[in-house]
C-alpha cells in the first residue's frame, strides 16, 4: 500500500533559492525539451532555459499572472510546493509557472526599477513555500498529478498520460496505487492512457517518428480504443505494442506525411511529399469501419482522403442502408410485442437508438422534421448591453391581469408574502431570455414539478398553462407566447398521442420563431425546431432541485476559463471556512461529477456534500455568474440555507462578480435581513432595486425603491418586504 501521507514543512524563502524544475511534464511536448540530471537542475543555462519554456514568446505564458500580482499582490491561493536540494536551495514540484513570473519580476525591479503596484518588494524575500521531503520514487509525479491530472489546472492528455506510464515503468508503481493517489476512479481511463503513450512511443521509434505533434495524441487514443483497428495491426496489451509489423507501418503511413516518387512534365522523376491521409482523432472510427476492406484502403493510400476510402468500401452501398433500414423497422415491431417487459434501465438505450434515427432523417435534408436537442443555441447578443429595461406579464400562472415590471436595475430584489408569484416571476423573465428553446421550458417544468429524472407527460399536460410575456432588452421588444393544442397531422399515430406544446417568440421585429414539443403516453416526447436562439446567456439558481450535470460541468469549466473560480476559493476560505484549501472537480459529464474539499482538518480530500448546504449554496451560486456572462441570472430565495452572519458579505461577493461579468440579477427573498444586507455591505447601492409583490382588487401589483430611497425605507421606516 502506498503511503500518501507526504511529510512536508512551511517556510518562507528568497525567491533567488527557488529553482525551476526542467524535467517538469508541462514541458515534454516542447520538440526542445531534452531530460536533465538532478545534479545539472541548479545551472543557469538550464535555469534560463526553463524559464524561458515557461514565460513563452513575449511572456504570452505568464501574463495572466504578472498582471494579478502587480494588481492584487501576492495572493496565497495555491502552495508552491518543493523539495530540499540542499544548502538551503530548493526545486520547485508544484508552481513553476507562479515561481517563473516571481522570477521575471524581481529581474525588471532589479534592473529597471519597474513599479510593482500592489506587489510589496518584500515578498521576494520571503516567498511562502511548503517543503516536501524526499520519500520513495514516484512521490514528485503524484504531487504534480494531483493538480494538473486530478486537478483543476489540467495539463494536456499527452502530458497527463506521460506521467501515468513513467509511473509504471520508472518507477514501478501499481496501477491501483495510481488510482488511489491521484484519485483516478476506475482503471480503464489509466490502461488508456498506458496503451496510448506505448503506441506513441511505437510510432516515435518507426520511420515516421519524427513527425509527432501533440495534437495527434487524440488520434492514438482512440486507435487504441478501436478494437477493430487493434486486431487489424495484432495489438499485444501484455507487452502493449503492435506485433504485425507490416500493418502497423501501414497505418503510420497513413497518419504522417509520405514522399513518392513521380514524373513531372518533362517526364523526369521527382519526389512530391503527399500530405497525412488521417489528421482527426474523428477519422479513426471511420478507419475501423473499413480496416478489412482492402479496396477500401488502397483507396485511402492512392486518394490520401478517408472520405473518399469510405465511399469505395463494399460496406457503404445502397442495398446495405435499405437492409439496414428494414431491420430497424422489424427490430422496432419485436420491442413494440414484448412492451410490457420494458426495464426504465433501457430508458437511456432507447435514447441513443432515438437520436440515431433522427440523425438519419437529417442527414436526408429532412431538418426541418426533426432535430435534436443537440443544435447548438444561438446568442442574439453577445455583447454588453443594458439588458432588460421593461418586463411584462401579460398572462402567466398567478398574474391573472397585466403587469408591467419598469426601471430595472442591475440588482433587482423581489419580495412579499408566500404563494405571491415570486418564483413564477423569475421562470418568467428565464423564459423570456430564452425565447424559442422549448427544451429550457420542458426543463422549467420539471425543475417545478420537481422530478428528479424525467418529467411525466400526463402530469405536464395536466399543470400546463398557455401564458404571454414582453419585455425590452437593451432597448429591443422581445416577445415568448405559448400554448398547448391538439395537432391535427396525419402522419401522428393517434392511439399514443396527447397534446403538443408550441412555443414561439420574436425579437426586435425579426421573423418569429416556433418550437414544439409533441407529447404522447408511452413513447419519447419530440422536439420540433428549426434553431434554437436565446437573447443571452442566461442562468437559474433554485435550491429546491438539483443542478443537472452536464450544466455543472458547464459552469465550471467556464468559472475557469473566464477567472471567477480562483476568486470563489479565496471568498470560501476568507468568509466561510478558512480551513479549506481548494475545491477539487473530479469526473466530467459522461460519468459521476463530485467536488473534493481539501481541509486542513482531514488527511484526504472529502467530497462536499459533507459539509453543509449553506457552503454548497455559495459555491454552486458563485459557480455560476460567469457563465452568465453579459446576460442574466435568476437566483431563487437566496438566502435559503445560508447563514445570516454571511449575508454582507456573500451578498457584496455577488454584486462584485455580476459588475465584473455584466450579469443583470433576479432575485426572489422571503428576508427582510437579507435585503438589508445589499446595503449594509456599501457596494454600489446605486445598482439595488426592491419589489415587494402584493395582492390587491386588481391583481398581484408591487410597490418598487430603488437605491438611497430603498435603503432610507428600510433603515427609517421598518419596511418589511415580505409584505
Amino acid at each position: 500500500m502506498i503511503n500518501n501521507n507526504y511529510n512536508s514543512d512551511k517556510k518562507k524563502v528568497s525567491i533567488r533559492n527557488l529553482f525551476l524544475d526542467p524535467n517538469n511534464y508541462r514541458f515534454i511536448d516542447n520538440k526542445s525539451y531534452k531530460k536533465v540530471d538532478s545534479e545539472d537542475i541548479i545551472s543557469d543555462i538550464i535555469q534560463k532555459r526553463t524559464l524561458n519554456f515557461l514565460i513563452g514568446d513575449k511572456r504570452k505564458g505568464i501574463a495572466d499572472l504578472l498582471k494579478s500580482y502587480t494588481s492584487n499582490g501576492y495572493l496565497e491561493v495555491d502552495q508552491i510546493q518543493v523539495e530540499s536540494i540542499g544548502e538551503g536551495k530548493y526545486r520547485v514540484l508544484e508552481g513553476n509557472r507562479r515561481v517563473a513570473a516571481l522570477k521575471i519580476l524581481y529581474q525588471d525591479y532589479k534592473e529597471h526599477a519597474i513599479d510593482l503596484g500592489k506587489f510589496s518588494p518584500e515578498t521576494f524575500g520571503r516567498i511562502p513555500i511548503v517543503i516536501y521531503e524526499k520519500g520513495q520514487s514516484g512521490v514528485h509525479e503524484i504531487i504534480m498529478g494531483l493538480k494538473h491530472i486530478s486537478g483543476n489546472k489540467k495539463w494536456p492528455p499527452l502530458n497527463q498520460a506521460q506521467l501515468i506510464y513513467d509511473l509504471i515503468h520508472q518507477h514501478k508503481w501499481e496501477e491501483s496505487a495510481i488510482c488511489d493517489a491521484l484519485g483516478i476512479e476506475t482503471k480503464n481511463s489509466l490502461y488508456r492512457s498506458l496503451r496510448t503513450i506505448s503506441l506513441i512511443n511505437n510510432y516515435r521509434a518507426s520511420e515516421f517518428g519524427d513527425q509527432f505533434e501533440t495534437d495527434m495524441f487524440g488520434i492514438f487514443r482512440e486507435i487504441v480504443s478501436s478494437r477493430p483497428i487493434k486486431s487489424w495491426i495484432d495489438w499485444d496489451d501484455t507487452e502493449k505494442k503492435p506485433k504485425c509489423i507490416e500493418n502497423t507501418e501501414r497505418l503510420y503511413s497513413w497518419l504522417s506525411s509520405v514522399a513518392i516518387i513521380q514524373e513531372d512534365q518533362d517526364g523526369e522523376e521527382v519526389e512530391v511529399s503527399r500530405e497525412p491521409a488521417i489528421t482527426k482523432s474523428t477519422e479513426i472510427a471511420t478507419l475501423a469501419k473499413i480496416i478489412d476492406d482492402e479496396d477500401a484502403l488502397n483507396e485511402l493510400e492512392t486518394k490520401r482522403n478517408i472520405t473518399d476510402a469510405y465511399s469505395a468500401s463494399s460496406t457503404v452501398g445502397n442495398d446495405q442502408y435499405f437492409k439496414a433500414i428494414t431491420n430497424i423497422e422489424h427490430n422496432i415491431n419485436d420491442a413494440n410485442t414484448f412492451l410490457k417487459y420494458a426495464a426504465n434501465s433501457r430508458k437511456e438505450k432507447l435514447v441513443e437508438l432515438k437520436n440515431k434515427l433522427e440523425g438519419l432523417l437529417v442527414s436526408q435534408g429532412h431538418k426541418d422534421i426533426v432535430v435534436t436537442k443537440e443544435v447548438s443555441k444561438r446568442i442574439l447578443i453577445g455583447y454588453k448591453t443594458n439588458q432588460f429595461e421593461t418586463i411584462k406579464l401579460c398572462k402567466y400562472k398567478y398574474f391573472s391581469s397585466d403587469l408591467e415590471i419598469k426601471e430595472l436595475n442591475r440588482i433587482n430584489l423581489f419580495a412579499g408574502e408566500n404563494n405571491i408569484g415570486k418564483s413564477s416571476l423569475l421562470e418568467a423573465i428565464y423564459l423570456l431570455a430564452n425565447q424559442n428553446d422549448i427544451n429550457a421550458l420542458i426543463e422549467m417544468y420539471r425543475r417545478r414539478g420537481k422530478f428528479v429524472d424525467s418529467l411525466p407527460v400526463n402530469w405536464l399536460v395536466k399543470e400546463f398553462i398557455d401564458f404571454k410575456l414582453e419585455a425590452i432588452f437593451d432597448g429591443k421588444k422581445v416577445t415568448t407566447e405559448t400554448n398547448i393544442t391538439t395537432e391535427a397531422d396525419l402522419s401522428i399515430e393517434k392511439s399514443d398521442y396527447l397534446k403538443t406544446i408550441k412555443l414561439v417568440s420574436s425579437f426586435n421585429g425579426d421573423n418569429p420563431l416556433l418550437s414544439k414539443a409533441r407529447l404522447y403516453k408511452r413513447k419519447a416526447m419530440e422536439h420540433f425546431y428549426e434553431e434554437i436562439r436565446s437573447i443571452c446567456s442566461v442562468s437559474y439558481s433554485t435550491p429546491f432541485t438539483m443542478l443537472d450535470k452536464e450544466l455543472i460541468n458547464e459552469y465550471h469549466e467556464i468559472s475557469i476559463q473566464r477567472g471567477s473560480y480562483d476568486k470563489i476559493i479565496k471568498f470560501i476560505n476568507q468568509y466561510v471556512d478558512s480551513k479549506i484549501l481548494n475545491i477539487t472537480k473530479v469526473g466530467d459529464s459522461t460519468n459521476q461529477i463530485r467536488f473534493l474539499v481539501n481541509h486542513t482538518d482531514f488527511k484526504a480530500p472529502i467530497d462536499l456534500t459533507q459539509f453543509g448546504e449553506g457552503l454548497q449554496r455559495i459555491f454552486y451560486i458563485s459557480l455560476q455568474i460567469a457563465s452568465a456572462e453579459n446576460g442574466i441570472m435568476c437566483i431563487d430565495e437566496i438566502e435559503n440555507a445560508i447563514h445570516h452572519s454571511l449575508l454582507i458579505q456573500f451578498t457584496k461577493f455577488i454584486q462584485i462578480l455580476a459588475e465584473e461579468y455584466n450579469v443583470q440579477l433576479f432575485i426572489t427573498t422571503h428576508s427582510g435581513e437579507c435585503v438589508t444586507a445589499f446595503f449594509e455591505n456599501n457596494y454600489r447601492n446605486e445598482q439595488i432595486t426592491g419589489y415587494r409583490l402584493y395582492n390587491n382588487v386588481d391583481g398581484i401589483r408591487y410597490k418598487a425603491a430603488k437605491g438611497i430611497a430603498l435603503q432610507n425605507q428600510i433603515k427609517n421606516f421598518n419596511l418589511d418586504l415580505r409584505g
